[in-house]
Protein backbone atom coordinates (compact mmCIF):
# COMPACT_ATOMS: atom_id res chain seq x y z
CA UNK A 1 0.00 0.00 0.00
CA UNK A 2 1.68 3.43 -0.59
CA UNK A 3 0.47 6.56 0.50
CA UNK A 4 0.94 10.11 -1.10
CA UNK A 5 2.40 12.08 1.42
CA UNK A 6 1.97 15.15 -0.32
CA UNK A 7 -1.97 14.56 -1.04
CA UNK A 8 -2.19 13.88 2.47
CA UNK A 9 -0.22 16.84 3.57
CA UNK A 10 -2.42 19.56 1.14
CA UNK A 11 -5.46 17.73 2.46
CA UNK A 12 -4.92 18.34 5.93
CA UNK A 13 -3.47 21.67 5.02
CA UNK A 14 -7.52 22.43 3.52
CA UNK A 15 -8.77 21.34 6.19
CA UNK A 16 -7.61 23.83 8.49
CA UNK A 17 -8.10 26.43 6.46
CA UNK A 18 -11.62 25.10 5.94
CA UNK A 19 -11.61 25.15 9.54
CA UNK A 20 -10.53 28.33 9.96
CA UNK A 21 -12.42 30.23 7.53
CA UNK A 22 -15.57 28.83 8.93
CA UNK A 23 -15.47 29.69 12.68
CA UNK A 24 -13.96 33.39 11.52
CA UNK A 25 -17.30 33.86 9.38
CA UNK A 26 -19.33 32.09 12.35
CA UNK A 27 -17.92 34.62 14.74
CA UNK A 28 -19.21 37.80 12.29
CA UNK A 29 -17.67 40.94 11.96
CA UNK A 30 -17.52 43.33 15.56
CA UNK A 31 -17.33 46.67 15.63
CA UNK A 32 -16.26 49.72 18.12
CA UNK A 33 -13.37 49.81 20.18
CA UNK A 34 -13.16 46.37 20.45
CA UNK A 35 -12.90 45.14 16.88
CA UNK A 36 -9.09 45.07 16.90
CA UNK A 37 -9.44 43.25 20.18
CA UNK A 38 -11.71 40.66 19.07
CA UNK A 39 -10.11 40.11 15.78
CA UNK A 40 -7.40 39.02 17.85
CA UNK A 41 -8.75 36.89 19.76
CA UNK A 42 -11.04 35.03 16.97
CA UNK A 43 -8.12 34.22 15.12
CA UNK A 44 -6.43 32.29 18.15
CA UNK A 45 -9.23 30.98 18.80
CA UNK A 46 -9.19 29.42 14.68
CA UNK A 47 -5.58 28.51 15.20
CA UNK A 48 -6.10 26.68 18.48
CA UNK A 49 -9.72 24.54 16.43
CA UNK A 50 -6.89 24.08 13.97
CA UNK A 51 -4.57 22.52 16.42
CA UNK A 52 -7.37 20.47 18.39
CA UNK A 53 -8.76 18.98 15.11
CA UNK A 54 -5.14 17.85 14.01
CA UNK A 55 -4.67 16.02 17.57
CA UNK A 56 -8.01 14.28 17.07
CA UNK A 57 -9.85 15.82 19.77
CA UNK A 58 -13.44 15.24 19.45
CA UNK A 59 -15.31 14.69 22.61
CA UNK A 60 -18.37 12.24 22.81
CA UNK A 61 -21.60 13.47 23.14
CA UNK A 62 -23.83 12.71 25.60
CA UNK A 63 -26.68 15.31 25.63
CA UNK A 64 -29.47 13.11 24.04
CA UNK A 65 -31.80 12.78 26.80
CA UNK A 66 -34.15 10.67 24.67
CA UNK A 67 -34.70 7.57 26.75
CA UNK A 68 -33.13 5.53 24.11
CA UNK A 69 -30.00 7.07 23.32
CA UNK A 70 -26.49 4.80 23.90
CA UNK A 71 -24.87 7.61 25.76
CA UNK A 72 -27.77 8.97 27.31
CA UNK A 73 -27.30 11.18 30.71
CA UNK A 74 -28.92 13.75 32.37
CA UNK A 75 -27.92 17.39 31.48
CA UNK A 76 -27.75 18.64 35.23
CA UNK A 77 -24.44 17.85 37.18
CA UNK A 78 -22.11 15.89 34.48
CA UNK A 79 -18.92 15.01 35.44
CA UNK A 80 -16.34 15.74 32.62
CA UNK A 81 -12.61 16.38 31.89
CA UNK A 82 -11.14 19.62 30.29
CA UNK A 83 -9.49 17.98 26.92
CA UNK A 84 -8.55 21.71 25.53
CA UNK A 85 -8.51 24.96 26.68
CA UNK A 86 -7.56 28.65 25.60
CA UNK A 87 -7.98 31.19 27.43
CA UNK A 88 -7.90 34.86 26.35
CA UNK A 89 -4.65 36.78 28.39
CA UNK A 90 -7.19 38.54 30.66
CA UNK A 91 -8.97 36.05 31.55
CA UNK A 92 -12.18 37.50 30.56
CA UNK A 93 -13.20 34.22 28.15
CA UNK A 94 -12.13 30.96 26.99
CA UNK A 95 -13.18 28.06 24.80
CA UNK A 96 -12.52 24.82 25.83
CA UNK A 97 -13.41 21.16 25.21
CA UNK A 98 -14.64 18.82 27.37
CA UNK A 99 -15.32 14.79 27.26
CA UNK A 100 -17.97 13.62 27.63
CA UNK A 101 -20.08 16.93 26.79
CA UNK A 102 -23.53 16.85 27.14
CA UNK A 103 -23.56 20.37 25.33
CA UNK A 104 -24.95 20.25 21.66
CA UNK A 105 -22.77 22.30 19.63
CA UNK A 106 -24.41 25.00 17.01
CA UNK A 107 -24.70 23.18 13.90
CA UNK A 108 -27.91 22.09 11.00
CA UNK A 109 -29.33 25.70 11.81
CA UNK A 110 -29.82 24.98 15.88
CA UNK A 111 -28.35 27.14 18.29
CA UNK A 112 -25.69 25.94 20.85
CA UNK A 113 -26.50 25.02 24.14
CA UNK A 114 -25.90 27.32 27.32
CA UNK A 115 -25.10 26.60 30.73
CA UNK A 116 -22.56 26.88 33.74
CA UNK A 117 -19.41 24.88 34.41
CA UNK A 118 -17.96 24.41 37.95
CA UNK A 119 -14.38 24.54 38.16
CA UNK A 120 -11.79 22.20 40.49
CA UNK A 121 -12.25 25.35 43.12
CA UNK A 122 -15.74 25.34 43.02
CA UNK A 123 -16.13 28.46 41.06
CA UNK A 124 -19.30 28.16 38.68
CA UNK A 125 -18.42 30.08 35.14
CA UNK A 126 -21.12 30.24 32.40
CA UNK A 127 -21.07 28.62 29.30
CA UNK A 128 -22.03 31.19 26.76
CA UNK A 129 -22.49 29.16 23.51
CA UNK A 130 -21.06 26.04 21.74
CA UNK A 131 -19.84 25.68 18.81
CA UNK A 132 -18.90 23.18 16.09
CA UNK A 133 -15.78 24.52 14.43
CA UNK A 134 -14.72 21.35 12.68
CA UNK A 135 -16.14 18.00 12.13
CA UNK A 136 -16.38 16.05 15.54
CA UNK A 137 -15.30 19.24 17.32
CA UNK A 138 -17.64 20.64 20.29
CA UNK A 139 -16.21 23.66 21.85
CA UNK A 140 -17.66 25.85 24.73
CA UNK A 141 -17.78 29.63 24.85
CA UNK A 142 -16.71 30.39 28.86
CA UNK A 143 -17.13 33.88 30.59
CA UNK A 144 -16.39 34.94 33.60
CA UNK A 145 -18.05 38.16 33.54
CA UNK A 146 -21.23 36.96 34.37
CA UNK A 147 -19.69 33.80 36.30
CA UNK A 148 -21.71 33.21 39.39
CA UNK A 149 -20.05 33.45 43.02
CA UNK A 150 -22.02 30.73 44.63
CA UNK A 151 -21.35 27.53 43.15
CA UNK A 152 -23.84 24.01 43.43
CA UNK A 153 -21.30 21.42 43.79
CA UNK A 154 -17.74 20.42 44.39
CA UNK A 155 -16.61 19.17 40.78
CA UNK A 156 -14.54 16.77 42.41
CA UNK A 157 -15.85 15.53 45.20
CA UNK A 158 -19.61 14.18 46.55
CA UNK A 159 -20.81 16.93 48.51
CA UNK A 160 -24.40 18.54 47.48
CA UNK A 161 -24.14 21.57 48.31
CA UNK A 162 -22.15 22.95 51.59
CA UNK A 163 -19.15 23.34 49.08
CA UNK A 164 -19.48 26.93 48.20
CA UNK A 165 -16.70 29.53 46.77
CA UNK A 166 -17.89 33.05 46.88
CA UNK A 167 -15.52 35.66 44.52
CA UNK A 168 -16.89 38.90 44.32
CA UNK A 169 -13.61 39.89 42.87
CA UNK A 170 -13.28 39.83 38.51
CA UNK A 171 -9.88 39.36 38.60
CA UNK A 172 -9.99 36.58 41.30
CA UNK A 173 -12.64 34.72 38.77
CA UNK A 174 -10.40 35.44 35.70
CA UNK A 175 -7.28 33.82 37.62
CA UNK A 176 -9.53 30.52 38.39
CA UNK A 177 -10.03 30.40 34.18
CA UNK A 178 -6.68 31.20 33.57
CA UNK A 179 -4.88 28.40 35.81
CA UNK A 180 -7.37 25.70 34.38
CA UNK A 181 -5.18 22.96 32.68
CA UNK A 182 -6.06 19.42 30.21
CA UNK A 183 -7.08 17.01 32.77
CA UNK A 184 -8.92 18.98 35.29
CA UNK A 185 -12.22 17.85 36.61
CA UNK A 186 -15.27 19.52 36.17
CA UNK A 187 -19.00 19.52 36.86
CA UNK A 188 -20.90 20.54 33.84
CA UNK A 189 -24.96 21.57 33.95
CA UNK A 190 -26.74 22.59 30.49
CA UNK A 191 -29.68 24.95 30.56
CA UNK A 192 -32.35 22.55 30.65
CA UNK A 193 -34.92 25.07 29.73
CA UNK A 194 -32.77 26.23 26.93
CA UNK A 195 -32.35 22.89 25.15
CA UNK A 196 -35.91 22.20 25.57
CA UNK A 197 -36.96 25.24 23.72
CA UNK A 198 -34.80 24.56 20.90
CA UNK A 199 -35.68 21.11 20.56
CA UNK A 200 -39.29 21.97 20.50
CA UNK A 201 -38.86 23.98 17.63
CA UNK A 202 -36.92 22.12 15.94
CA UNK A 203 -39.07 19.41 15.83
CA UNK A 204 -41.46 22.01 14.35
CA UNK A 205 -39.27 22.67 11.69
CA UNK A 206 -39.23 18.78 10.41
CA UNK A 207 -42.94 19.10 10.55
CA UNK A 208 -43.10 22.35 8.77
CA UNK A 209 -41.12 21.42 6.20
CA UNK A 210 -42.67 18.26 5.13
CA UNK A 211 -46.18 20.66 5.11
CA UNK A 212 -44.82 23.15 2.70
CA UNK A 213 -43.96 20.15 0.44
CA UNK A 214 -47.30 18.80 0.56
CA UNK A 215 -49.23 22.40 0.15
CA UNK A 216 -46.70 23.96 -2.35
CA UNK A 217 -45.46 20.76 -4.33
CA UNK A 218 -42.46 19.00 -4.53
CA UNK A 219 -40.28 22.24 -5.39
CA UNK A 220 -40.00 23.38 -2.25
CA UNK A 221 -36.03 22.99 -1.35
CA UNK A 222 -34.92 24.14 2.33
CA UNK A 223 -32.51 27.06 1.86
CA UNK A 224 -31.69 27.32 5.79
CA UNK A 225 -33.26 27.61 9.18
CA UNK A 226 -32.88 28.87 12.15
CA UNK A 227 -33.53 26.99 15.42
CA UNK A 228 -33.88 28.84 18.62
CA UNK A 229 -35.88 28.63 22.19
CA UNK A 230 -38.14 30.77 21.23
CA UNK A 231 -39.09 30.90 17.53
CA UNK A 232 -37.77 29.48 14.38
CA UNK A 233 -37.31 30.62 10.83
CA UNK A 234 -37.27 28.77 8.13
CA UNK A 235 -36.11 29.62 4.65
CA UNK A 236 -36.98 27.88 1.21
CA UNK A 237 -37.38 28.12 -2.76
CA UNK A 238 -40.20 29.47 -4.22
CA UNK A 239 -40.78 31.98 -6.47
CA UNK A 240 -44.22 33.52 -5.76
CA UNK A 241 -45.56 34.95 -2.35
CA UNK A 242 -47.50 32.46 -0.36
CA UNK A 243 -51.78 32.84 0.03
CA UNK A 244 -53.07 33.21 3.43
CA UNK A 245 -55.11 30.31 2.44
CA UNK A 246 -51.79 28.50 1.68
CA UNK A 247 -50.38 29.51 5.29
CA UNK A 248 -53.78 28.38 6.69
CA UNK A 249 -53.50 25.08 5.24
CA UNK A 250 -49.53 24.40 6.58
CA UNK A 251 -49.84 25.59 10.13
CA UNK A 252 -53.11 23.16 10.33
CA UNK A 253 -50.88 19.96 8.72
CA UNK A 254 -48.11 20.74 11.63
CA UNK A 255 -51.02 21.09 14.12
CA UNK A 256 -52.61 17.60 13.18
CA UNK A 257 -49.21 15.80 13.20
CA UNK A 258 -48.78 17.46 16.95
CA UNK A 259 -51.78 16.71 18.15
CA UNK A 260 -51.40 13.03 16.72
CA UNK A 261 -48.17 12.41 19.51
CA UNK A 262 -46.37 10.00 17.71
CA UNK A 263 -43.11 9.32 18.31
CA UNK A 264 -39.92 10.55 17.53
CA UNK A 265 -37.73 8.07 16.05
CA UNK A 266 -33.93 8.26 15.70
CA UNK A 267 -32.09 5.65 13.83
CA UNK A 268 -28.49 5.68 12.95
CA UNK A 269 -27.94 3.58 9.16
CA UNK A 270 -26.21 3.51 6.52
CA UNK A 271 -26.18 6.55 3.70
CA UNK A 272 -27.27 5.07 1.17
CA UNK A 273 -30.02 3.10 2.73
CA UNK A 274 -31.57 6.11 4.63
CA UNK A 275 -32.12 7.88 0.96
CA UNK A 276 -33.89 4.91 -0.65
CA UNK A 277 -36.49 5.20 2.64
CA UNK A 278 -36.76 8.64 1.20
CA UNK A 279 -34.75 10.95 4.10
CA UNK A 280 -33.94 14.18 2.91
CA UNK A 281 -30.65 15.15 2.35
CA UNK A 282 -29.16 19.01 1.87
CA UNK A 283 -26.70 19.39 -1.08
CA UNK A 284 -24.84 22.10 0.84
CA UNK A 285 -24.06 19.01 3.91
CA UNK A 286 -21.31 16.52 3.66
CA UNK A 287 -22.74 13.46 4.92
CA UNK A 288 -20.50 10.33 6.86
CA UNK A 289 -21.47 7.16 5.35
CA UNK A 290 -23.77 6.08 8.30
CA UNK A 291 -25.78 9.08 9.18
CA UNK A 292 -28.79 9.60 11.48
CA UNK A 293 -32.09 9.74 10.31
CA UNK A 294 -35.03 11.74 12.25
CA UNK A 295 -38.75 10.44 11.81
CA UNK A 296 -41.92 11.65 12.97
CA UNK A 297 -45.01 11.39 11.36
CA UNK A 298 -44.45 12.72 7.63
CA UNK A 299 -41.12 14.02 8.24
CA UNK A 300 -37.74 12.02 7.69
CA UNK A 301 -35.12 13.48 7.25
CA UNK A 302 -31.25 13.32 7.96
CA UNK A 303 -30.38 15.66 11.03
CA UNK A 304 -27.86 15.57 13.96
CA UNK A 305 -30.11 17.90 16.25
CA UNK A 306 -31.81 17.76 19.37
CA UNK A 307 -35.80 16.34 19.28
CA UNK A 308 -38.64 15.91 21.22
CA UNK A 309 -39.82 12.54 22.32
CA UNK A 310 -43.07 13.09 20.60
CA UNK A 311 -44.66 15.32 18.23
CA UNK A 312 -47.42 16.39 20.70
CA UNK A 313 -44.81 18.29 22.95
CA UNK A 314 -44.59 21.16 19.74
CA UNK A 315 -48.42 21.85 20.16
CA UNK A 316 -49.39 24.65 19.65
CA UNK A 317 -47.62 25.60 16.90
CA UNK A 318 -48.51 28.99 14.78
CA UNK A 319 -46.73 30.79 11.93
CA UNK A 320 -46.57 34.42 12.72
CA UNK A 321 -45.02 35.84 9.63
CA UNK A 322 -44.03 34.74 6.01
CA UNK A 323 -42.08 37.04 3.76
CA UNK A 324 -39.36 36.95 1.04
CA UNK A 325 -35.66 37.47 1.78
CA UNK A 326 -33.86 37.03 -1.62
CA UNK A 327 -35.34 36.37 -5.33
CA UNK A 328 -36.85 33.05 -5.61
CA UNK A 329 -36.98 32.43 -1.54
CA UNK A 330 -39.24 33.00 0.88
CA UNK A 331 -38.86 32.79 4.85
CA UNK A 332 -41.79 31.65 7.38
CA UNK A 333 -41.22 32.46 11.04
CA UNK A 334 -43.02 30.16 13.27
CA UNK A 335 -43.25 29.65 17.26
CA UNK A 336 -44.17 26.29 18.63
CA UNK A 337 -44.81 24.51 22.15
CA UNK A 338 -44.97 27.36 25.32
CA UNK A 339 -43.48 29.74 23.26
CA UNK A 340 -46.26 29.16 20.84
CA UNK A 341 -48.95 29.62 23.86
CA UNK A 342 -47.43 32.40 25.21
CA UNK A 343 -47.74 34.36 21.63
CA UNK A 344 -51.00 33.66 21.89
CA UNK A 345 -51.89 34.58 25.24
CA UNK A 346 -50.23 37.85 24.00
CA UNK A 347 -52.08 38.23 21.23
CA UNK A 348 -55.40 37.77 22.84
CA UNK A 349 -54.18 40.47 25.42
CA UNK A 350 -54.03 42.55 22.52
CA UNK A 351 -57.13 41.82 21.16
CA UNK A 352 -59.02 42.43 24.50
CA UNK A 353 -57.01 45.70 24.82
CA UNK A 354 -58.32 47.03 21.10
CA UNK A 355 -61.58 45.69 22.38
CA UNK A 356 -61.56 48.07 24.75
CA UNK A 357 -60.62 50.72 23.06
CA UNK A 358 -63.46 50.17 20.62
CA UNK A 359 -65.72 50.17 23.52
CA UNK A 360 -66.91 46.67 23.14
CA UNK A 361 -68.96 45.06 26.20
CA UNK A 362 -67.97 41.75 25.13
CA UNK A 363 -64.92 40.52 24.42
CA UNK A 364 -66.02 38.34 21.27
CA UNK A 365 -64.40 38.28 18.29
CA UNK A 366 -67.57 38.95 16.47
CA UNK A 367 -68.39 42.10 18.65
CA UNK A 368 -65.04 43.35 17.94
CA UNK A 369 -64.73 42.99 14.54
CA UNK A 370 -68.47 44.70 14.32
CA UNK A 371 -66.88 48.12 15.99
CA UNK A 372 -63.98 47.78 13.70
CA UNK A 373 -66.37 48.12 10.39
CA UNK A 374 -68.04 50.56 11.87
CA UNK A 375 -65.07 52.50 13.19
CA UNK A 376 -62.91 52.24 9.79
CA UNK A 377 -66.68 53.32 7.72
CA UNK A 378 -67.09 56.31 10.35
CA UNK A 379 -62.92 57.08 9.35
CA UNK A 380 -63.66 56.49 5.86
CA UNK A 381 -66.45 59.28 5.85
CA UNK A 382 -64.34 61.40 7.41
CA UNK A 383 -61.54 61.60 4.85
CA UNK A 384 -63.96 62.02 2.40
CA UNK A 385 -65.38 64.88 3.91
CA UNK A 386 -61.76 66.32 4.92
CA UNK A 387 -60.94 65.93 0.61
CA UNK A 388 -63.90 67.63 -0.07
CA UNK A 389 -63.52 70.58 2.54
CA UNK A 390 -59.92 70.83 1.46
CA UNK A 391 -61.15 70.76 -2.07
CA UNK A 392 -63.45 73.75 -1.21
CA UNK A 393 -61.18 75.76 0.75
CA UNK A 394 -58.50 75.89 -1.64
CA UNK A 395 -60.88 77.49 -3.95
CA UNK A 396 -61.63 80.56 -1.72
CA UNK A 397 -61.16 84.13 -2.55
CA UNK A 398 -57.65 85.40 -2.58
CA UNK A 399 -58.78 88.51 0.12
CA UNK A 400 -58.42 87.12 3.78
CA UNK A 401 -60.51 84.05 3.29
CA UNK A 402 -57.32 81.54 3.66
CA UNK A 403 -56.26 82.86 6.90
CA UNK A 404 -59.46 83.86 8.15
CA UNK A 405 -59.81 83.12 12.23
CA UNK A 406 -55.66 81.71 11.83
CA UNK A 407 -53.57 84.00 11.29
CA UNK A 408 -53.06 87.57 8.81
CA UNK A 409 -52.73 87.02 5.69
CA UNK A 410 -50.07 89.10 3.55
CA UNK A 411 -51.08 91.17 0.59
CA UNK A 412 -49.39 90.78 -2.88
CA UNK A 413 -46.25 92.70 -3.13
CA UNK A 414 -44.10 93.55 -6.60
CA UNK A 415 -40.40 93.93 -6.51
CA UNK A 416 -38.97 90.51 -6.76
CA UNK A 417 -36.33 90.47 -9.67
CA UNK A 418 -37.06 87.52 -12.40
CA UNK A 419 -33.67 85.77 -13.64
CA UNK A 420 -34.10 88.56 -16.40
CA UNK A 421 -33.87 91.56 -14.35
CA UNK A 422 -37.66 91.92 -14.56
CA UNK A 423 -40.13 92.56 -12.16
CA UNK A 424 -42.68 90.62 -10.97
CA UNK A 425 -45.81 90.71 -8.84
CA UNK A 426 -45.38 88.18 -5.86
CA UNK A 427 -48.21 88.17 -3.30
CA UNK A 428 -47.20 85.63 0.23
CA UNK A 429 -49.73 83.32 1.59
CA UNK A 430 -49.88 82.00 5.04
CA UNK A 431 -52.10 79.47 6.01
CA UNK A 432 -53.62 78.37 8.80
CA UNK A 433 -51.86 76.36 10.98
CA UNK A 434 -54.60 72.99 10.73
CA UNK A 435 -54.61 73.44 7.47
CA UNK A 436 -52.27 70.92 6.44
CA UNK A 437 -49.80 69.80 3.43
CA UNK A 438 -53.44 69.08 1.53
CA UNK A 439 -54.47 72.30 1.94
CA UNK A 440 -51.07 73.43 0.93
CA UNK A 441 -51.18 71.59 -2.21
CA UNK A 442 -54.55 72.49 -3.10
CA UNK A 443 -54.28 76.01 -3.02
CA UNK A 444 -51.17 76.17 -5.11
CA UNK A 445 -52.68 74.62 -7.74
CA UNK A 446 -55.96 76.80 -7.54
CA UNK A 447 -54.08 79.74 -7.27
CA UNK A 448 -51.69 79.23 -10.24
CA UNK A 449 -55.35 78.52 -12.17
CA UNK A 450 -56.98 81.40 -10.82
CA UNK A 451 -54.08 83.93 -10.56
CA UNK A 452 -51.77 83.46 -13.40
CA UNK A 453 -50.51 86.37 -13.83
CA UNK A 454 -48.91 86.54 -10.23
CA UNK A 455 -46.01 84.64 -8.33
CA UNK A 456 -47.54 83.23 -5.65
CA UNK A 457 -45.54 81.87 -2.32
CA UNK A 458 -47.49 79.63 0.25
CA UNK A 459 -46.62 78.96 3.43
CA UNK A 460 -48.00 76.46 5.89
CA UNK A 461 -45.72 76.39 9.31
CA UNK A 462 -42.13 75.86 7.99
CA UNK A 463 -43.37 74.61 4.62
CA UNK A 464 -42.80 76.91 1.48
CA UNK A 465 -44.44 76.34 -1.78
CA UNK A 466 -43.99 78.78 -4.91
CA UNK A 467 -45.97 78.37 -7.69
CA UNK A 468 -46.35 80.68 -11.14
CA UNK A 469 -49.03 80.66 -13.49
CA UNK A 470 -48.42 81.23 -17.69
CA UNK A 471 -48.94 84.47 -17.79
CA UNK A 472 -46.58 85.47 -14.80
CA UNK A 473 -43.64 85.51 -17.04
CA UNK A 474 -40.98 83.43 -14.89
CA UNK A 475 -40.96 80.16 -13.45
CA UNK A 476 -41.80 79.90 -10.07
CA UNK A 477 -37.78 78.57 -9.27
CA UNK A 478 -36.30 82.30 -10.68
CA UNK A 479 -39.07 83.99 -8.25
CA UNK A 480 -37.58 81.99 -5.29
CA UNK A 481 -34.20 82.19 -6.11
CA UNK A 482 -34.37 86.15 -6.49
CA UNK A 483 -36.25 86.21 -3.43
CA UNK A 484 -34.25 84.33 -1.11
CA UNK A 485 -30.92 86.25 -2.71
CA UNK A 486 -32.99 89.50 -1.83
CA UNK A 487 -32.65 88.78 1.65
CA UNK A 488 -29.03 88.03 1.74
CA UNK A 489 -28.62 84.09 0.66
CA UNK A 490 -29.92 81.09 -0.92
CA UNK A 491 -31.80 78.06 0.18
CA UNK A 492 -30.32 75.00 1.52
CA UNK A 493 -32.42 71.84 3.21
CA UNK A 494 -34.83 70.16 1.30
CA UNK A 495 -36.94 71.56 -1.86
CA UNK A 496 -38.29 69.58 -4.33
CA UNK A 497 -39.74 70.64 -7.86
CA UNK A 498 -38.51 72.86 -10.28
CA UNK A 499 -41.28 74.32 -11.69
CA UNK A 500 -43.25 74.76 -8.38
CA UNK A 501 -40.10 74.44 -5.70
CA UNK A 502 -41.21 73.31 -2.06
CA UNK A 503 -38.94 73.90 0.40
CA UNK A 504 -39.50 71.45 3.71
CA UNK A 505 -38.33 73.39 6.52
CA UNK A 506 -35.37 74.56 4.48
CA UNK A 507 -32.67 77.94 5.61
CA UNK A 508 -31.24 80.46 4.50
CA UNK A 509 -27.43 79.70 3.25
CA UNK A 510 -25.12 82.75 4.35
CA UNK A 511 -21.48 82.74 4.63
CA UNK A 512 -21.17 78.72 3.41
CA UNK A 513 -23.56 78.33 6.64
CA UNK A 514 -27.29 77.18 7.29
CA UNK A 515 -29.25 80.34 9.18
CA UNK A 516 -32.41 81.78 9.36
CA UNK A 517 -35.52 79.63 7.95
CA UNK A 518 -37.01 80.28 4.57
CA UNK A 519 -40.30 80.74 6.10
CA UNK A 520 -38.86 83.45 8.05
CA UNK A 521 -36.53 85.32 5.29
CA UNK A 522 -40.55 84.88 3.11
CA UNK A 523 -42.07 86.79 5.96
CA UNK A 524 -39.71 89.36 6.16
CA UNK A 525 -39.20 90.09 2.12
CA UNK A 526 -43.08 90.27 3.07
CA UNK A 527 -43.32 92.87 5.75
CA UNK A 528 -40.47 94.74 4.00
CA UNK A 529 -41.84 95.10 0.33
Amino acid sequence: LQVDQEAVAALMEEARECSRAAYLASQGADRGSDASESKRWNERCAAAFEEWQMRGISPLFCGDVRAEAPQRRSLDRVDSEVVAVLCEDGGRRAVMAIDPCPFYGAGGGQVGDQGTLVLPSGVEVVVEGTLRPYRGGIVLQVATASASAPCHANACGTDDGDNRTEFADTEALAGELVSLRTGARIRATVDSKQRAGASVHHSATHLLHAALVRVLGDGVMQAGSQVQPDKLRFDFSLSRAVSEDELAEVERLVCEAALADVPVVVEEMALADALCLGAKAFFEEKYDDRVRVVSMGPSRELCGGTHVASTGDIFPFKVVAESSVASGTRRVEAVAGKAASVWLLQQQQRLRAVARKLGCKGSSDGEVERLLSKTLAALADATQHSRELVKLTSSLPVLGDVAEGECALSGGHEGAAGAEGRTVPVRVHVLPAAGGPALLEGRAKYLKDAHPDVAHVLMWGQHVRSVTGQGCGSTAAEVMGSLLAAMGGSATGKATGKASPCFDRGYIRQGGRAGEPVSSAVLRWANVG
